[in-house]
């Protein structure tokens, strides 16, 4: 398994000053469209997704309004767990074979320990996770809000 942090963190999503949900839109409908337009040796290309996306925690809703209510410059972070072929049979994962299922959710219990060290699990932000098998293999896509919330007041987290 390979783990990559993408070096996008905010898109302003136009000229306003104040953000607003929607405009994070195009961040979880990347994560979960079941096509995307996509640049591929410098031409634009639609990429449909068979089995489409599958989200396995968290709400694209939620997640889009914790960022936009964030003050901060970088207001989130996205990440991806990439498995070899050989490391998770996609079509047992997607028939929902409970050990292999069991190995993604070991696999993002370790993830989001080592993002959030120390943090209890009530003051961190919900995450928008979700898979992506059509490339033949298990992709796990991660998006979190850089906040954290001990006693409900949100703090800046890298």
């Amino acid at each position: 398994m390979l783990i990559g942090f993408s070096h996008h963190h905010d898109n302003k999503g136009g000229a306003e000053t104040t953000p607003r949900a929607d405009q994070y839109r195009p961040l979880t409908d990347y994560f979960d469209a079941p096509c995307v337009t996509k640049t591929i040796n410098g031409a634009r290309v639609r990429v449909d997704r068979d089995p489409v996306p599958e989200i396995l925690h968290g709400r694209a809703d939620v997640l889009r309004r914790q960022i936009a209510a964030l003050p901060y410059q970088r207001k989130y972070r996205v990440a991806v767990l990439s498995f070899e072929e050989t490391d998770i049979d996609v079509t047992g994962f997607n028939k929902g074979d409970p050990r292999l299922r069991g190995q993604v959710d070991q696999s993002l219990r370790l993830f989001f320990e080592a993002v959030w060290p120390g943090i209890p699990t009530d003051a961190r932000p919900m995450p928008y996770v979700t898979t992506h098998t059509h490339t033949g293999r298990v992709e796990v896509n991660i998006a979190h809000p850089r906040a954290v919330y001990p006693a409900g007041r949100a703090y800046s987290h890298n």
